[in-house]
């Protein structure tokens, strides 16, 4: 990697540099939201109270079902919301064997008599391993992965670590275990100035915003993620701005970085373990790819320190996904491609139709 941007000219960083910083300030200033509520600490402690039984007999049921949520806000004062909930997610609904994907359903009349904003549904991201340790590691470092992203653009899903307590509104039964929030997609468009994007599938290069496309390509080649398509909307929110369409990622479970157990190789792109690496943009921007790279690198040593001080990782795990990290800052070769992504996309378009 080094030997790819070592020939880029300091001119070059400062004019990219500059455009990702316009891009970050160009957010709007949306109204205060039940997100933003919650989100005024590193760990919140929530408890969610619902009919367990009911909530886990059928794992792709598309029902919601009556909930309650408690916090302590940042007042200090106890918060009591009823709403509902629902299972969410396709992969691990049915593979995770503890508390599947949630999505947190508020009622909007109930947020404006509080002077919220009207977006109301979060996604809750579980443990999903039965090995109590093994979970917490690979959710926290899943949850890593959202907040490198959110140190290199405000173009990103925002997120916050809750430490869970699952009420059963039956038994009175309580189990403990991780999570994190993710901000509600109304919200993000919202801040972005952006729409949602109807019919997105296969767009074609120039539909997208350049940069923020490059960056996420390159973010997800520093994470080792092979389980991401724009074409198909694969684990990537696409919304609509006035002039172009901004791609957003989300889900990093079966990246290298975060190295789930139950990660798949992806061997249609010939790799041959779950920490590999592979370029999944468009070949078209290789030509000029070179700025995006000597970006996220100015980034180092923001990123290594923020791995560094997460300390609800032990040492060691966070050894381990710094040693990651490096043998993308410090390769010296060409980074790996598919150039047969755009007719691999195509094909899986067409056996998703």
């Amino acid at each position: 990697m080094k030997a790819i941007i070592s020939n880029i000219s300091t001119h070059l960083l400062v004019v990219f540099i500059l455009f990702i910083t316009v891009l970050n300030v160009n957010i709007a200033s949306t109204p205060y939201s039940i997100f933003d509520e919650m989100n005024y600490q590193e760990v919140l402690k929530i408890t969610i109270e619902v009919d367990l039984n009911n909530l886990l007999k059928d794992r792709l049921s598309k029902e919601d079902y009556v909930a309650k949520l408690k916090f302590m806000d940042a007042g200090g004062k106890l918060q009591e919301w009823d709403m509902k909930v629902a299972l969410r997610g396709k992969f691990r609904r049915i593979k995770c064997n503890e508390m599947p994907p949630l999505k947190l359903k508020f009622k909007k009349k109930d947020l404006a008599a509080m002077g919220l904003s009207a977006a109301n549904d979060l996604k809750l991201v579980t443990q999903c391993v039965e090995d109590e340790r093994e979970a917490k590691v690979l959710l926290l470092k899943e949850y890593l992965a959202y907040k490198i992203y959110n140190q290199l653009t405000d173009i990103s899903y925002r997120v916050q670590l809750v430490k869970v307590t699952y009420q059963d509104s039956k038994t009175g039964k309580r189990k403990r275990q991780w999570a994190f929030l993710i901000e509600d997609t109304a919200q993000l468009r919202e801040r972005l100035l952006a729409e949602k994007c109807k019919n997105c599938f296969n767009q074609s290069i120039e539909t997208f915003e350049q940069e923020t496309f490059k960056l996420m390509s390159v973010f997800q080649y520093m994470i080792g993620n092979s389980d991401w398509s724009a074409l198909i909307e694969r684990n990537t929110k696409l919304i609509k701005t006035a002039d172009h369409i901004l791609a957003i990622p989300y889900d990093f479970d079966f990246s290298g970085l975060v190295d789930a157990p139950y990660a798949t190789v992806n061997a249609k792109y010939h790799l041959t373990s779950r920490k590999d690496r592979i370029y999944l943009g468009f070949d078209e921007h290789l030509a000029d790819i070179t700025p995006t790279f000597q970006y996220v690198l100015s980034k180092k040593v923001e990123i290594i320190e923020l791995v560094k001080k997460f300390k609800l990782l032990n040492a060691n795990d966070r050894e381990a996904v710094i040693e990651y990290l490096q043998t993308f800052f410090e390769d010296d070769k060409p980074f790996k491609t598919n150039t047969a992504y755009l007719e691999l996309s195509a094909t899986n378009t067409a056996e998703k139709n």
